[in-house]
């Protein structure tokens, strides 16, 4: 990363892999303090937090216990997304709640509980994929 980081508290979601990792690895060469959230987490220390960021309940446990750890928040990153391919017709409502859960409840419940603890002038970035806003045919 070209920004320099330094002394910046960051928290980021889906840590575990992908994206989420790499922006860990990416913040922390730059400087950052980093917390990661992630469900696929064996258990906790105070750089890898286990939640499932589609619960209210594990979100406000998760943030505040980065916030404390890291003495306040200035960046979140929102990197946690789940897929599940599947023609619209056949897509079970278990593997939907799932994908919604994540990719835009956890999303909204991360960024709720972080405000509270983020510094004026603090940044939230969003990261999605381009299924977002772009169809796509299947055989």
């Amino acid at each position: 990363m070209a920004t320099d980081l330094d002394g910046q508290r960051a928290i980021v979601t889906g840590a575990a892999s992908g994206i989420g990792a790499a922006t860990v690895r990416a913040f922390e060469q730059s400087g950052a303090r980093v917390v990661g959230i992630d469900r696929a987490f064996d258990g906790r220390n105070d750089s890898r937090l286990q939640a499932d960021i589609s619960s209210k309940d594990a979100v406000s446990v998760a943030v505040a216990a980065a916030a404390r750890t890291l003495g306040g928040i200035d960046i979140l990153v929102n990197a946690a997304g789940v897929y599940h391919e599947a023609n619209v017709k056949d897509i079970r409502v278990e593997d939907y709640e799932r994908m919604f859960g994540t990719n835009v409840l956890g999303t909204i419940l991360v960024t709720q509980a972080a405000l509270s603890h983020m510094t004026v002038g603090g940044r939230i970035i969003n990261v999605a994929s381009e299924l977002a806003i772009l169809g796509r045919e299947r055989a």
